[in-house]
């Protein structure tokens, strides 16, 4: 599965040397916000109610792909 995973990121143009599958949701809305989606978009997309919440699951995979 793993696999699979790894190589649809890879097909979206995210860089798997840094977001393995477990950071799937991580690296799709890390990828997301760096193409200029909106962040109410992103956290309707992800189901998340609070900005804050978005923030603290997806801070660390957002530093990743900013580097």
């Amino acid at each position: 599965m793993s696999v699979w995973i790894r190589s649809c990121l890879k097909a979206a143009g995210v860089d798997t040397a840094m977001f393995k599958a477990p950071s799937t949701r991580g690296a799709a809305t890390s990828k997301a916000l760096a193409t200029g989606l909106s962040l109410d978009s992103i956290l309707k997309a992800g189901q998340w109610s609070r900005e804050s919440t978005f923030n603290v699951f997806t801070f660390c995979s957002r530093q990743k792909w900013m580097l």
